[in-house]
């Protein structure tokens, strides 16, 4: 339902953040007088004493505590019956969107569901990714802090400067420091203070820092998104350096002459003459400009009334759901308003006062108006050359403004190296930057055995953390960690490198020399743009356990233009150039080479691998950690707009029953609207439909925004970030409360029963369409499986893995065992009777899905 807005956002924040007081709220409908909803029962208030700040809020009892925190491999092979059912009752996974500044929303909602639930798998893309490795981090804090191990917390002096506490707490943590109210009393029950109640600091904005090459581009970027467009065009003129400034002055002096010239003679010489032609020509520019913004800013406005006006238009009843709504009205900067029209007012006095100066007032217009014209045209055609020729160099800056890790002289951490530490003090090592071996094995003692284990089999890891980028050189998605270094030369004939170059613009120089070790360097050669030759020294990634976690979420979420892509190289090995049909080819007797001889000499070429954005291909990968028959559920964390009729919801989680389809997406009536919905079915439409398939709906917590929240919006006001953080509280509370009722007074016990009706529920579900899954591709390999028969007879499909191409050295893909033809026969010859296949069929839940082979990311 509707969540706070406003300065009663903060106040309700605050309240969560310490305790003290019922949140009820967050388990009751919020809505005005004479609007009631129906329920099943009455509501379960959290607990008042403990706030999203203290660390008992996410305590164990010590006994659920050494049970829950051990690997599923751990609890398959030691856990009586009992326990294991314990075990899963305490486990969930989650999957998480990505969204830019939107992630503000995951924080409370990962710590509402981490006061009952382990978190065992967590994953995201993009903005996502940065919520799912701190959720990986604090898992893993908390373990330390019962087990105590966790080396020492930051003091509140330091969470002020935006360090944060080991564990969920540090989560809440971040909220209150990027809501300014890092002032607060962490202890249980204390009132604590307001915070910052004066100008808006833009906490979340500062740790966005341009990289070097981009660094007087990116004040116009912020005056576009703090819609101070009338500083954009002065400041995109300097961006590019002082010869195109310089060139924009030559433009205004030649406007400025040709006033002058073309002016009236009367009137005093040519000093006044040329103040005169000055006086004009700011003044219609300035009118040109001011009629310009307001035209703007009405537009603006009147799209906000009419907006206004049909949600308005609603029955009388449902009226009144808008007024529990913050920003029922398109943000409007009235301020704004009035400065273009009395900027408008003013230019048109002065240029009335200069026409009867110059005793010509019809004629100063006349040649004033034309040359102002010109000027502007002039200027937007300079800027657009500039910028266009930028465009098209922009492989030079990594093609993005923010690199992550560069940080301006006296500015405060940037994202990159905040995370970095983040991280850190979440998982209770701050000053060491976590790996995914850090959370695959916390404190326990590994050998190579178990490291290897662990790389193949997620469910060896004690928290496993899955993010996802877009390989744009191979046009697919890719998830990390990657497999062991044997696995990827098995699959791609080589492994990742990095150079260090890069890696400092993306990490900083401690992280890059710590990946990049002296020594382990491969002498290289790459070929530049002009098909020249040059040598490159790179270094392989490290082993996955052994990979800082904050590199892959700098992959993950590497949005376009505004972060730079991330650099990697392949190595390829000087080979001979074949045909189609694997045949060498030769010129004048010699064989032919890539790359050709003469060219190179005999290092490895260092083949260019660009990485961006994980949301490009999968920005909310709800598949990711999901079985046929899951034992325990997986939550996901999904954000949109507000659909039509439904603006008071701000959070939704529908009922498995409710309809198969989401929400639907006004699609814009220009045709910038209609390429932007193109753009976003073509790299979400998977996750949309999987989304609306049975047994996933109802597990799927949708937070809506409006258009000046999340997305790029990195100046939001802090009481927005705090009502964003709420509705994440909201939607974490009703996922945790639909999944895990406790039965009375059982709290304590680690082997109580868990009443919990939507999981059996769940469960059913997911039984019916895994059934109806198998069956059907059952009854697909029934009618295939005569034809391919022959293929296991003895001796049989040695020959057919041979027989393609005589070049091949040896049989692919035979197995050794014997025994695989005759149970490969025995799987696929399995068949069901007619009655088995009705009974699968019979009122399915719609719509069916369809079991397929997929590759890995």
């Amino acid at each position: 339902m509707a969540v706070h807005g406003g300065p009663a956002a903060r106040d309700a924040l605050r309240a969560l953040l310490t305790g003290g007081a019922p949140a009820t709220w967050l388990h009751e409908p919020y809505l005005p007088d004479g609007i009631t909803a129906d329920a099943d029962g009455p509501p379960t208030p959290l607990p008042p004493t403990q706030g999203y700040q203290a660390d008992a809020t996410y305590a164990f009892d010590p006994a659920t505590a050494a049970l829950v925190d051990r690997t599923h491999t751990d609890a398959l092979d030691d856990l009586g019956a009992a326990d294991l059912r314990t075990y899963r009752a305490r486990s969930v996974d989650l999957t998480m969107r990505g969204g830019t500044t939107s992630g503000v929303v995951y924080p409370l909602a990962v710590c509402e569901v981490a006061r009952r639930l382990r978190v065992r798998n967590v994953g995201g893309a993009s903005a996502g990714a940065i919520a799912a490795s701190a959720t990986a981090a604090a898992e893993l804090g908390r373990s330390r802090l019962a087990a105590g191990t966790a080396q020492q917390s930051p003091g509140a002096d330091a969470v002020a400067q935006g360090h944060v506490h080991t564990g969920f707490a540090g989560l809440a943590d971040i909220v209150a420091w990027l809501t300014e109210l890092d002032g607060t009393t962490r202890a249980a029950g204390a009132a604590g203070s307001a915070g910052a109640t004066g100008p808006e600091r833009y906490r979340l904005a500062q740790l966005f820092q341009p990289a070097r090459a981009t660094r007087r581009l990116w004040p116009v970027v912020t005056a576009v998104m703090r819609r101070r467009h009338w500083a954009a065009v002065p400041l995109a003129v300097v961006a590019f350096g002082w010869r195109w400034a310089l060139a924009a002055l030559v433009v205004v002096a030649a406007a400025v002459a040709t006033t002058a010239a073309l002016l009236p003679g009367s009137g005093g010489g040519p000093g006044p003459r040329t103040l005169a032609a000055l006086g004009h020509l700011g003044s219609l520019t300035a009118l040109l400009t001011g009629v310009v913004g307001l035209v703007v800013q009405a537009a603006a406005l009147r799209s906000a009334r009419r907006t206004r006006a049909r949600l308005l238009e609603r029955p009388g009843p449902q009226r009144r759901l808008l007024e529990v709504t913050s920003a029922v009205d398109t943000p409007v900067n009235r301020t704004a308003l009035g400065a273009w029209a009395a900027l408008v007012v003013g230019a048109l006095a002065v240029q009335g006062a200069l026409g009867v100066w110059r005793g010509s007032p019809a004629r100063s217009l006349l040649v004033a108006v034309p040359v102002s014209l010109a000027l502007a045209l002039l200027l937007a055609l300079l800027v657009g050359y500039v910028a266009a020729r930028f465009v098209g160099r922009s492989e030079q800056v990594g093609h993005g403004l923010l690199s992550g890790a560069t940080r301006a002289d006296g500015a405060p951490r940037p994202v990159v190296t905040w995370l970095d530490e983040t991280l850190s003090e979440l998982a209770g090592q701050p000053g060491r930057s976590l790996t995914f071996g850090d959370l695959w094995f916390g404190d326990h003692p590994c050998d190579d055995e178990l490291r290897a284990r662990a790389a193949a089999d997620p469910r060896a890891r004690l928290v496993n953390l899955e993010l996802v980028t877009t390989d744009l050189t191979q046009q697919r998605a890719v998830s990390f960690p990657l497999p062991s270094t044997a696995v990827q030369r098995e699959r791609a004939g080589t492994t990742l490198h990095v150079d260090h170059a890069d890696l400092v613009e993306l990490l900083g120089d401690a992280l890059a020399s710590q990946l990049c070790p002296p020594g382990n360097g491969v002498h290289a050669q790459v070929q530049r743009r002009d098909g020249s030759w040059a040598p490159i020294t790179v270094h392989p990634l490290p082993e996955p356990a052994d990979l800082p976690v904050v590199l892959a979420v700098r992959m993950s979420m590497a949005l376009p233009v505004l972060f730079t892509a991330v650099r990697m190289y392949r190595l390829r090995h000087v080979a001979g150039v074949r045909d189609d049909g694997g045949h060498t080819l030769r010129a004048d007797g010699a064989v032919l080479h890539w790359p050709p001889d003469g060219q190179t000499d005999a290092r490895p070429v260092a083949e260019a691998v660009w990485f961006s954005d994980g949301g490009i291909t999968s920005n909310f990968p709800v598949q990711l950690f999901d079985t046929l028959l899951p034992e325990w559920p997986t939550f996901g964390l999904n954000l949109g707009p507000h659909p039509d009729g439904f603006e008071h919801q701000d959070v939704w989680l529908p009922e498995d029953w409710q309809s198969g389809l989401p929400p639907s997406v006004p699609v814009g009536a220009s045709v910038l609207g209609l390429v932007g919905a193109i753009v976003d079915t073509a790299r979400s439409w998977r996750d949309t439909a999987q989304t609306g398939m049975p047994s996933t709906r109802g597990r799927v917590a949708w937070v809506r925004q409006r258009p000046a929240e999340g997305g790029t919006n990195l100046f939001m006001a802090r009481d927005t970030i705090a009502s964003l953080a709420l509705r994440g509280a909201f939607a974490g509370a009703r996922l945790r409360q639909r999944f895990t009722t406790v039965s009375p007074g059982a709290e304590g016990s680690p082997g109580h029963d868990e009443v919990r009706p939507s999981w059996e529920r769940h469960r059913w579900l997911r039984l019916r369409v895994a059934v109806r899954a198998l069956e059907e591709q059952r009854t697909r390999l029934t009618g295939s499986t005569p034809a391919y028969l022959p293929l296991l007879q003895p001796g049989a499909g040695a020959a057919a893995a041979s027989a393609p191409f005589p070049q091949v050295p040896k049989p692919l893909y035979v197995p050794e065992d014997p025994r695989f033809g005759t149970e490969a026969t025995a799987l696929l010859t399995r068949s069901a009777s007619p009655e088995v296949v009705r009974a699968a069929e019979t009122d399915s839940p719609q719509p069916a899905p369809e079991l397929t082979l997929a590759p890995p990311m």
